[in-house]
């Protein structure tokens, strides 16, 4: 008969063992999902924000009066 030490370090080994296969399975879907998905649009501005060269300032219509 196995002893309570040896009980648990099976049991740790295949906790280990079950966890390690259930993350490679993980990491795999992922590989296989992701080049799927749509990649971010940097700064919310659409195809604006994608051409590097040009940059949209915003520009206050209405002058600074001085009082």
């Amino acid at each position: 008969m196995k002893s309570k030490s040896e009980r648990s370090a099976a049991r740790r080994a295949i906790e280990e063992e079950r966890r390690r296969v259930q993350g490679e399975q993980a990491y795999r879907d992922w590989l296989r999902t992701s080049r799927n998905k749509p990649l971010p649009v940097p700064l919310n501005q659409g195809e604006l924000s994608m051409r590097g060269s040009v940059s949209q300032m915003y520009v206050n219509p209405i002058p600074w009066q001085s009082t």
